[in-house]
């Protein structure tokens, strides 16, 4: 999804624990973990006889994207000797608090009695089974199987609290042409941005203009009030130079804008409302549950029973803007030409 200044993302697409589910501008969170050693859970499926223990470096873990190459956590296990010496391959599955492992996430795999888990690696994929920006508990556990035959022994499961973030990518100069305008008192340096991450030339991105009578510039790849970088309105949605001050006429709110500078034109559209369609929702194909606005927070957000399905995210009760998900991005990343979101299990 595109950032202006902050980022528009969908959180908890593939939460398998709950079915909340949130559009809302993300900001980075914070990387720390809590050296208390695990305490297990009651097994769902294990072998004592095997495995003679299993523990975790942390009990917590708050991921920050800043700290994304270092070490999040660490899993050591022991076998019984009588195991000593076998061809054996270990799997780490995890699942949120409640699932039974109904439907695991695979966070590596080795043939050692240990594996650490980078905190970039560990976030991408415990966001499939959690949401982001909030404490959740998982369940990990070792699989181990023997190489020679088609035996599988489980550990028991340990209990882990985690918060991951939403990835989000800093576009800089370069691709970006910022905002500046009457709505954040023309300063430059802190404007929002509207950036180009697919075809050359242009830009787009969401915006919060907080007066009721916007106006603004374009101002690319700059900091500073270049009047050869600056461009303005002249007229019949086109940009250029020599022009006015860009207005739009929908009063405060959140806009959608686009500035192609292969053609010169640009548009703006005033996003009312947030919604979820699809079969997930409902049978109906025109049935939409409406999500709830927080203008402070600039985030929309809905609780609701969700069927075994697909839906998608739409904006303003139509599908000129409608948000999906692509299967080669991480959870969480949506994208506007691209497969509707399954949900698995039904839910609330």
């Amino acid at each position: 999804m595109y950032s202006l200044g902050k980022t528009i993302i969908v959180q908890n697409f593939l939460s398998m624990g709950r079915k909340v589910i949130m559009l809302s501008v993300a900001s980075l969170l914070f990387f720390a973990c809590t050296k208390d050693m695990a305490e297990p859970v009651s097994a769902h499926t294990s072998s004592p006889v095997y495995f003679s223990g299993f523990q975790l470096s942390a009990s917590k873990l708050v991921l920050l994207q800043g700290n994304e190459n270092n070490k999040a956590l660490t899993l050591e296990w022991k076998i019984n000797a009588d195991h000593l010496g076998s061809s054996i391959n270990y799997t780490i599955e995890a699942a949120a608090r409640g699932t039974q492992f109904a439907d695991p996430v695979v966070l590596g795999s080795t043939d050692r009695i240990s594996v650490s888990l980078s905190v970039k690696e560990f976030n991408k994929k415990i966001r499939k089974v959690i949401g982001t920006g909030k404490a959740s508990m998982v369940d990990l556990r070792i699989r181990a199987e023997r190489n020679n035959t088609k035996e599988t022994v489980y550990s028991d499961a340990m209990a882990l609290e985690v918060t991951p973030y939403q990835p989000l990518i800093d576009y800089d100069d370069s691709r970006s042409m910022r905002i500046p305008g009457n709505f954040q008192n023309w300063v430059l340096s802190v404007a929002p941005k509207i950036v180009t991450s697919g075809k050359a030339g242009e830009y787009e991105g969401y915006i919060n203009f907080t007066t009721p009578y916007p106006q603004f510039l374009m101002i690319k790849s700059a900091t500073n009030w270049d009047i050869k970088a600056t461009y303005q309105n002249i007229g019949d949605n086109k940009i250029g130079f020599g022009g006015t001050i860009f207005s739009v006429s929908g009063g405060a709110g959140v806009y959608r804008m686009k500035a192609n500078m292969v053609n010169n034109t640009w548009s703006c559209t005033k996003i009312n409302s947030w919604g979820l369609t699809g079969t997930a929702v409902s049978a109906d194909p025109n049935a939409e549950v409406t999500m709830i606005d927080d203008s402070e927070t600039i985030s929309w957000s809905i609780t609701s029973n969700l069927a075994k399905g697909d839906f998608n995210f739409r904006a303003n009760k139509n599908n000129d803007i409608n948000l999906v998900h692509n299967p080669m991005d991480e959870t969480g990343v949506p994208d506007y030409n691209a497969e509707k979101i399954h949900i698995n299990m039904a839910g609330n």
